[in-house]
């Protein structure tokens, strides 16, 4: 899991005649950006469109425009990229990407996508990869959209909890993850979990 407390960054990869970076390019995040700018460079990129593009134009070049931590870099974003398809990014930005669409939205560490066939596309790898993805255990921040959201019917608690981006109760913590209720209480408290914290943190 991501570590939320680590140096991070926003980065904008433009043409040169680019101005607006909330309407131009493709705005991302990582916590190392020179080496993701090498990434979207190869053929094997899991972002294909914006591969296409540095390979279209050679005026193409990366800025580095926020550093911080990683909920703050998802925050700035967010407010940069609101909703899918602006710019060259195909998915909406911050850790709750997009989700709703025939209630097979699904969510992804590079994001979320309105469905496995746009997944598959931005990331660049195979449809039935994400699926085996989607239900398997090995790969726990790959969902359907719906399937982590705060369902908490026998009162367990009543302390919601964030993990990986989405709203948790205990009972869905330890039903997603198999886990007891200590257990999810050690990852909430422990520092070698930073994605398992309450809301209200």
């Amino acid at each position: 899991m991501a570590d939320y407390e680590d140096k991070c960054y926003v980065y904008w990869i433009r043409r040169k005649e680019h101005k607006n970076i909330s309407k131009e390019g493709y705005v991302g995040v990582s916590i190392h950006p020179e080496k993701r700018f090498k990434e979207h460079r190869r053929k094997s990129s899991r972002c294909q469109l914006v591969n296409r593009k540095l390979v279209r134009h050679d005026d193409c070049d990366m800025f580095l425009i926020f550093e911080g931590n990683r909920d703050d870099c998802l925050k700035i974003e967010a407010l940069l990229r609101p909703e899918p398809n602006i710019g060259w990014n195909l998915a909406e930005g911050g850790v709750n990407a997009p989700l709703k669409s025939n209630g097979k939205g699904v969510t992804t560490p590079f994001g979320g996508f309105w469905g496995i066939k746009e997944a598959a596309r931005c990331i660049g790898i195979p449809e039935s990869t994400i699926r085996k993805r989607l239900v398997s255990s090995n790969f726990p921040d790959w969902n359907y959209d719906g399937v982590t959201i705060k369902e908490d019917k026998s009162g367990v608690s009543a302390r919601d909890m964030w993990i990986g981006g989405f709203v948790f109760t205990y009972e869905t913590a330890m039903s997603k993850y198999g886990i007891s209720k200590a257990t999810v209480y050690r990852r909430i408290s422990s520092k070698n979990f930073p994605d398992w914290r309450y809301v209200d943190d």
